[in-house]
């Protein structure tokens, strides 16, 4: 078996290029970094060039280079429970699974109506995806019945409330930053324990092209001070917000990367980082933002190769990512070929299992497909080993012709080796129709069903919940009036 099963977009040449490219955009233009003083002068101490009129600030190939030196090369991320970590890289070249972010609307099992998220839905979906073994880690659909100026924070408690693993949030103001990394260190016990094991991360998006808002900065910034993992995520458009060329937007997305890293390094060396270049693509004919179109995600699995090989930092991206609002062959079809195609790119982290219509929705039966999806995809990667054994080389030489295998040892020993994903139909025709003749999604109700039967909320110490309130009362009294 090949060491490992991997898929190479670029060329070696074509790797060094870009990369001697992100260094001289960084190092000749450089990024904006809107209102955030504190920043400026953090960067500036540390070496970049800084231009406080004009908010921009440049960085000289030798800051950049040693902030590559001591940005980690793997991360430990924490579960709400020991049994739950996991790192990037995985230690067996495997991907691991992340949710969808943010999505404002849910999905009904039944009938795939679609309706506002609310705080129940939430619970939800923390608590399946504490049951979904291949989820290792998740983000909040955004609640629509929590206070505007809160939501993030009502949000991140009811998930801390109902899931055992990783959290990835998403800021949605400056001022809540605060009260997400008060309600993760409430969660882990104390400052001391969160730093020691990180059960959250969080998402810092440029804004593009090379922009670096107050909400994002000061974001990079407290995950720089708490040890908290970066996911450093640009937001390209491609022919709107970044250039319709998947080369050109491989550079610009890159370079953003890029500069968060160099960011993170000079507030606090070592920070860990998580590259998450994600593509949309603008759709000339209709206006319409896509996600899935093939340019895009083969954009998508070449800048995560190149990240990989020059920066040397573990990746995020969407993989199970789809334009379709419902779920249907369409989804099925777009979620497949973007699995595969980032998965064997080598992403560390594949994201959006869960989510449809450009991430805007938060399916539940979804999310329990994918899970399903993520086994076959992880399958498929690992391809096959070749030895003696599984040659099978001593049972062909000794049956007979015509002889068959059904009795042998060898058949006993490895029958149980096979995936059996539970999303194909495996009985005969007539059994099937018996059963209802139901179609996959049908399948996947009852499968949902089955789930939600051992789906409960976490048992949390009572002082912890009491803190959880406490701090949600605060945001609520500081961010509403502000």
């Amino acid at each position: 078996m090949a060491e490992n099963m991997k898929l190479k977009l670029l060329t070696e040449s074509e790797v060094s290029a870009l990369y001697e490219k992100c260094i001289y955009l960084l190092s000749s233009k450089g990024m904006k970094v809107t209102n955030h003083q504190e920043a400026l002068k953090l960067l500036d101490k540390g070496g970049a060039q800084v231009d406080y009129d004009n908010e921009q600030v440049k960085f000289p190939r030798e800051v950049i280079e040693d902030a590559l030196r001591t940005v980690p090369n793997s991360i430990a991320m924490a579960g709400q429970i020991e049994e739950n970590d996991f790192t990037l890289p995985d230690a067996k070249g495997v991907f691991c699974v992340s949710t969808a972010t943010g999505p404002p609307i849910y999905v009904e099992p039944e009938t795939q109506a679609r309706r506002d998220v609310t705080l129940a839905d939430v619970a939800e979906w923390g608590q399946l995806s504490s049951v979904l073994d291949e989820i290792n880690a998740v983000h909040f659909p955004s609640p629509q019945d929590a206070p505007e100026e809160t939501t993030d924070v009502y949000a991140l408690k009811t998930l801390f409330e109902n899931t055992t693993k990783h959290i990835i949030t998403q800021p949605y103001s400056r001022e809540s930053i605060k009260y997400l990394f008060e309600l993760a260190i409430a969660a882990a016990g104390s400052e001391e324990a969160f730093k020691k094991r990180p059960n959250m991360s969080i998402l810092s998006a440029t804004r593009p092209p090379l922009i670096l808002d107050e909400l994002h900065t000061e974001a990079t910034l407290q995950a720089s001070r708490y040890g908290a993992p970066i996911c450093a995520n640009p937001l390209a458009n491609a022919g709107a917000t970044s250039p319709i060329t998947m080369a050109g937007t491989a550079l610009q997305s890159s370079t953003e990367i890029l500069g968060r890293l160099i960011m993170s390094q000079l507030f606090q060396p070592g920070s860990p980082v998580i590259a998450r270049p994600i593509y949309f693509m603008l759709d000339l004919s209709t206006g319409r933002t896509l996600q899935s179109p093939v340019e895009a995600m083969l954009g998508s699995a070449a800048t995560i190769q190149f990240i990989k090989e020059a920066f040397n930092i573990p990746t995020m991206t969407f993989g199970f990512s789809n334009d379709s609002y419902i779920s249907d062959g369409q989804a099925m079809l777009e979620i497949a070929y973007t699995g595969i195609l980032v998965a064997l790119a080598g992403c560390d982290l594949v994201h959006a299992a869960g989510c449809l219509d450009v991430i805007m929705a938060a399916s539940p039966v979804q999310l329990v497909t994918d899970n399903k999806i993520a086994k076959m995809l992880k399958r498929i990667i690992s391809g096959i080993k070749v030895d003696d054994d599984t040659m099978a080389w001593k049972e062909i030489s000794d049956t007979d012709f015509g002889g068959n295998f059904l009795e042998l040892s060898h058949t006993l020993k490895h029958c149980r080796e096979t995936l059996c994903s539970g999303l194909s139909v495996s009985q005969p025709r007539d059994d099937w129709l018996a059963s209802g003749g139901k179609d996959l999604y049908a399948r996947m109700i009852d499968e949902y069903k089955e789930v939600k039967k051992i789906c409960t909320p976490r048992k949390l110490p009572d002082d912890v919940r009491k803190e959880f309130d406490s701090i949600v009362k605060r945001a609520d009294e500081d961010l509403r009036r502000k």
